[in-house]
């Protein structure tokens, strides 16, 4: 394994395999993140080390809403 890990195509999916906060961007953007951060505690590593972020949104007026919870997220 190298030093790198890569998560793409995560999304709001909740552990029962539901879309969490339909209609609610802030909500699908917040568990998005937990879906990445689970991910990355699974190979030993977390949110900290993260480098780069790329968000696909289906209605950019809510860019403020997902940007509030990457902030959240993020530390930035």
């Amino acid at each position: 394994m190298g030093p790198f890990v890569y998560v793409s195509g995560t999304t709001a999916t909740g552990e029962d395999g539901n879309i969490v906060g339909v209609n609610d961007p802030y909500a699908q953007a917040k568990q998005a993140w937990r879906n990445v951060e689970a991910a990355l505690r699974g190979v030993g590593t977390g949110l900290s080390d993260v480098v780069r972020t790329r968000f696909y949104v289906a209605d950019i007026d809510h860019w403020e809403e997902i940007g509030r919870a990457h902030g959240e997220f993020s530390g930035r």
